[in-house]
């Protein structure tokens, strides 16, 4: 299969670590306005990948609750859907059906407190405060699997894929 990538759909390097506070913004305005604003994309593949910084601890300001990570990632879904629903319904007369974009989800990788703090260290970012813990990366893995599911969209657990191969994680249930 012939894959385009759509690097105007990416917020780009510089917004890596925002995670949904971006996407705040994005899902108020930008969202519905990126097919509009761009006739010419239409992409085989959308990978919808949040939630690593949005599973801090819910004392840190990157924080986004369970609920609203969820909310944002079915909204993401359902904004693509129905801009594909309406363009074809609108120009089935005139133009040939587009096909919209195979959407994939992917799980927030596992955060490992020991190892997130030694890569902080290295970084020369780390404050003193542990922001992450492995359980609530979990919480917000399974929420995507289980959103995944609800909404028939294929997901790539991440996070489970990752905890398999480190054998040093002590996983509580």
């Amino acid at each position: 299969m012939h894959i385009r990538i759509a690097r105007s759909w990416r917020a780009g390097p510089a917004y890596f670590s925002w995670g949904t506070q971006l996407l705040r913004w994005i899902l108020e305005g930008v969202l519905d306005n990126i097919f509009q604003n761009n006739p010419g994309l239409h992409p085989d593949l959308a990978v919808v990948f949040f939630g690593a910084n949005d599973a801090c601890i819910p004392e840190t300001p990157q924080h986004v609750p369970l609920e609203e990570y969820v909310s944002n990632l079915r909204r993401i879904v359902e904004s693509i859907q129905k801009y594909y629903s309406e363009r074809n319904a609108t120009h089935q007369k005139f133009h040939s059906l587009t096909k919209p974009p195979y959407i994939i989800f992917i799980s927030p990788p596992p955060v490992v407190p020991d190892h997130w703090v030694e890569k902080m260290k290295e970084m020369g970012r780390y404050t003193g405060v542990v922001t992450r813990d492995l359980e609530t990366t979990r919480k917000y893995a399974r929420a995507v699997v289980e959103l995944g599911a609800s909404m028939n969209i294929p997901v790539l657990d991440f996070n489970s894929y990752c905890l398999q191969f480190d054998k040093s994680i002590k996983l509580e249930n």
